[in-house]
């Protein structure tokens, strides 16, 4: 019989009020389900979808909703003694000359990679080893002993991700997991975000904070921990630091940064082990999550952030609980005052929702989980908007819904990608851009 754990799942929902119908297609692979707003379509994926190597270069999955409806992905790569999670990302096509990605992960051992797929035909991408072409669906799997800091250009979007085979975090504490992540295009990275200890375990975290911008200044102040400050100096320049148990913590950067928490391995305390988890940028924050708290492990959690603007925990709802009596804890910006609040929810295996009741306010959210030695982490959703703009602001409008996904998996990793039209976006996150000069 096959391990329980052993398994490459999609997590699809909607928030349509009426069920949805989407396919997933790839190379000899058909599926069709019906994603509704109150349960979740768990789709498992045969191992044979699975990248093993540069040479397979036609492993593209689309995950397309029908009738112009919107869904929500997650992916899950399952293994009994390593697994991890990640949001999908659209891929977002504006009008710009270049896409600009960078490679971002922890390496103590083994290699890691930066996985691209095609959103479009004939998209020219260029690296530090030279430059080749994508198609729709087509993949390239890049390999090196620390992908951190690794630049990829392209003409039209990519989905990219970044990974590592198994690490240890840190590097002399056992024991080693794979780490996956979905980068987006820098353009969207963010200055502000909150950062809080992870509950169930009894160690601090590490971070990486990389830039996308010369000469940029990244000030970390914690509600018990001296304050940081650090200088990177050139694009794909990254720091890496570590915050101590029971902190809560803003960052803010003078530029666009991008920044990733790690959990530590199982040695330190006996929970868990590492996982990368992307941090959303409060300029990204959404009004309402669909999450999915996944049910092989013994303890799921969320971290919920809030600017101080909407900080109204009786208007923040978990399910159908306010979260007034939660625990909140206040953070302080550099300038000394209070700039968010930042909440930890336990949650039992299954859906769950995370709105506020003002749908002009913004939340951001974390999710993950932990068993004996294994974990997963993943973004609970974000916005998309094209936040870095040369001379003219980028003016948003609502827009209207997802056209479809294209899904790549590779070794050990699962990875879902999104092509969507001018006028599309992910999750209940809905609007339409328009640009009026070129963007970073």
């Amino acid at each position: 019989m096959a391990n329980s754990f052993d398994r490459l799942q999609l997590f699809v929902n909607t928030p349509e009020s009426i069920p949805t119908s989407f396919s997933v297609t790839a190379s000899g692979y058909n599926y069709t389900g019906i994603a509704t707003n109150n349960s979740t379509t768990i789709v498992t994926l045969p191992r044979a979808l699975e990248v093993t190597s540069s040479t397979q270069r036609n492993k593209g999955i689309r995950v397309r909703a029908q009738g112009n409806r919107k869904i929500i992905v997650y992916g899950i790569s399952y293994q009994e003694f390593t697994t991890d999670a990640f949001l999908a990302l659209p891929c977002t096509s504006l009008p710009v000359n270049a896409y600009n990605y960078y490679g971002i992960t922890y390496t103590s051992r083994s290699f890691s990679d930066i996985l691209l797929v095609g959103c479009e035909d004939n998209t020219v991408v260029t690296t530090s080893s030279g430059s080749f072409t994508l198609n729709q669906q087509e993949t390239y799997l890049i390999t090196r002993r620390d992908v951190t800091g690794y630049r990829v250009t392209s003409t039209k979007p990519l989905s990219v991700f970044s990974n590592h085979r198994c690490t240890n975090v840190p590097y002399n504490v056992g024991a080693c997991d794979h780490l996956t992540e979905q980068i987006p295009p820098t353009f969207t990275w963010g200055r502000s975000f909150f950062v809080a200890s992870l509950r169930g375990r009894s160690t601090g975290e590490l971070y990486k904070v990389m830039t996308s911008q010369s000469a940029t200044t990244v000030r970390v102040k914690c509600t018990s921990s001296r304050d940081l400050v650090y200088t990177l100096p050139t694009p794909g320049s990254f720091q890496q630091f570590q915050i101590a148990l029971n902190n809560f913590c803003s960052i803010e950067a003078n530029a666009p940064i991008l920044v990733m928490q790690f959990s530590l391995g199982y040695d330190l305390d006996g929970v868990g082990d590492p996982f990368m988890m992307m941090i959303p940028p409060v300029e990204q924050y959404s009004n309402n999550y669909v999450l999915n708290a996944l049910s092989l492990f013994s303890t799921n959690y969320i971290t919920i952030y809030v600017a101080t603007k909407y900080y109204q925990p009786n208007r923040i709802f978990v399910d159908n609980s306010n979260q007034q009596s939660a625990t909140w804890t206040a953070v302080r910006c550099v300038n000394n005052s209070i700039c968010g609040y930042i909440t930890r929810v336990a949650l039992a295996a299954g859906e769950h929702r995370l709105y506020h009741i003002n749908p002009d306010a913004r939340v951001g959210v974390s999710a993950y989980g932990f068993n004996t030695h294994n974990s997963y982490g993943y973004s609970g959703g974000l916005k998309l908007t094209p936040i870095q703009c040369k001379l003219y602001a980028c003016l948003i409008i609502v827009m209207v819904t997802i056209e479809a996904f294209l899904l790549f998996i590779s070794v050990k990793l699962d990875y879902v990608l999104f092509k969507i039209n001018w006028s599309t976006m992910l999750l209940n996150v809905y609007f339409y851009v328009t640009i009026k000069k070129i963007l970073l």
